[in-house]
């Protein structure tokens, strides 16, 4: 799994989400991600 995906969030021992990174930090990583993927496939 590409690591844009990874570690955006966890769960503790009692099972209650724990976010790692907020979610305009999670998106900007994806889109940078996706962007990266169709850039390569444009060349």
């Amino acid at each position: 799994m590409p690591e844009a995906f990874k570690g955006h969030y966890s769960f503790d021992e009692d099972g209650n989400l724990i976010e790692l990174r907020n979610p305009n930090e999670a998106k900007e990583m994806m889109n940078n991600f996706f962007a990266s993927k169709n850039s390569r496939t444009n060349d």
